[in-house]
């Protein structure tokens, strides 16, 4: 008769790594009878592979903190940190900082050719006003869309900005994020502040243009 004793005995000997062959000899030997060893060798060897409590405990870790598995997307898979509001705002200081290095040291350079020129104010005021748009359009989208990912103030904190899936935005989407930062500007700037209480710690900008800023 096959009983529990007889196949928690077989299952513990197979896994320390006695054949087949030799717990048949054994078993019989000791009074078992060969049909009865044989059928619980068989129940035996059905079984499921056990898991190793290691393995149980840290899935149940996994399970319970809410982490993903490693074999998903690259973006859940490597646990993405999402910048905070503090970091981005260290970023915009040093962004400001330079483009006002930039568009001072331009604002001499166009007034002295234009008294060499000869050129009326008019032409000067257009230039002075035209040239800090532009250079602020080209600088932010040409950036953030570029292998960089990121302004000179986003790569000196240690962010970059990317789509949903965490891939290089291009720069139809960067262009996109640019324009729309005028509604998070908007209402004394709440489209920026939503970064400290949404989520993924997006802006309205963030949000409308699809996209992430995450730390490197």
């Amino acid at each position: 008769m096959v009983t529990p004793e007889l196949i928690e005995y077989i299952k513990k000997n197979l896994k320390s790594g006695f054949h087949r062959s030799v717990l048949i000899q054994n078993l019989t030997a000791q009074g078992w009878s060969q049909k009865d060893v044989e059928q619980a060798l068989t129940t035996v060897e059905a079984l499921p592979p056990e898991v190793p409590k290691e393995q149980v405990q840290q899935s149940t870790v996994l399970k319970e903190s809410g982490q993903t598995s490693t074999k998903e997307s690259s973006v859940k898979g490597d646990q993405v940190l999402y910048a905070e509001f503090l970091p981005r705002l260290v970023a915009l200081f040093i962004d400001t900082v330079i483009i006002l290095f930039v568009f001072n040291f331009s604002a001499g350079l166009f007034s002295t050719l234009s008294e060499m020129w000869k050129a009326d104010w008019q032409s000067f005021i257009l230039l002075t006003a035209l040239f800090p748009f532009v250079g602020i359009f080209l600088y932010f989208i040409l950036m953030e869309s570029s292998s960089k990912q990121g302004t000179l103030g986003k790569m000196a904190v240690g962010i970059k900005v990317t789509d949903m899936k965490g891939v290089r935005i291009s720069v139809g989407r960067a262009a996109g994020r640019f324009f729309v930062k005028v509604f998070s500007g908007m209402f004394f700037g709440i489209g920026y502040l939503m970064v400290i209480f949404t989520a993924k710690k997006q802006g309205l900008h963030d949000i409308i243009a699809e996209t992430l800023v995450i730390k490197k």
